[in-house]
């Protein structure tokens, strides 16, 4: 007889028990009560070691919670007082915090810092601004929110309000980068096409020997020996609407001797259409 090693579930083994104490404590207390045979002491110490873990990683993580909010709100309080490198410090050491992202609020103002120290989406508002809205802005009388928050977009419309004789020149450059790009669009949009022509006509020859695959299986059909076709050379014209491909071949004449013979055709750019000009 055989003998068989029975062997313990993960959880049993000493490097389980440890990975599950640390990385998921709050299982801990059941698999000890329902899957082990363990001291009733052994597991009451074992389940209180859990608790403890459990009630310390919440605290610390309320302690952290706290802490971040107390630096989002010390960013304020910079903001307010227009000290935004100090702001953006305070914010900084909040995301340091290793808060999930959603729920510390330090990552959406710091993103509405960055709208308004952004050049770009300054250069954008005082573009797209109404002639009227930007009455009231050398006014010092508009009133639309740009930042959802109250104290930025107070500075946001400050520091439009000082870069207002830039309008003009702004309009300028993007109304000379739209151009750019629509000539550029153009350009592509012809280099597209023309990529697509010169790959529909090139599909239209044999890579191998260069012959145009729907000429040299007409000029077959019409041998008396297909059999003996044999292809020299196939030279083409693109004549912006159709080409003009010649091809010499070799093959047997009806009393059978190999002579040398030249097609020349009109092929429509699909190559759908041929149309024998010369045969000799």
């Amino acid at each position: 007889m055989t003998e068989q090693t029975i062997s313990k579930p993960w959880y049993k083994k000493w490097w389980g028990i440890i990975l599950t104490i640390i990385f998921f404590p709050f299982i801990v207390p059941y698999l000890v009560w329902t899957k082990t045979i363990w001291n009733k002491w052994v597991k009451i110490a074992i389940t209180a070691v859990c608790a403890i873990i459990v009630i310390s990683n919440m605290v610390d993580s309320n302690q952290r919670k706290q802490e971040s909010l107390d630096l989002v709100n010390q960013a304020e309080i910079f903001i307010n007082n227009n000290k935004i490198g100090d702001a953006l410090t305070a914010l900084n050491k909040s995301q340091e915090l290793n808060i999930v992202k959603s729920e510390n609020p330090a990552f959406a103002l710091e993103e509405k810092i960055t709208k308004l120290q952004s050049s770009e989406f300054l250069k954008k508002t005082l573009t797209n601004m109404t002639d009227k809205d930007f009455d009231l802005l050398q006014k010092g009388e508009l009133k639309r929110s740009f930042i959802n928050h109250e104290s930025l977009n107070k500075l946001f419309l400050t520091k439009l309000q000082k870069n207002a004789d830039q309008r003009t020149i702004y309009i300028a450059e993007n109304e000379e980068l739209r151009k750019k790009e629509q000539e550029e669009a153009e350009k592509k949009k012809i280099e597209d096409a023309d990529k697509a022509r010169t790959e529909m006509i090139e599909k239209q020859f044999s890579t191998w020997d260069g012959s145009h695959t729907k000429l040299s299986r007409l000029i077959k059909d019409s041998m008396n020996d297909p059999d003996s076709y044999e292809h020299v050379e196939t030279k083409y014209w693109d004549m912006k609407d159709h080409l003009i491909v010649n091809t010499i071949f070799r093959g047997k004449n009806s009393f059978g001797g190999v002579v040398k013979n030249n097609v020349k055709a009109k092929i429509s750019l699909d190559g759908e259409n041929i149309e024998i000009l010369e045969q000799y």
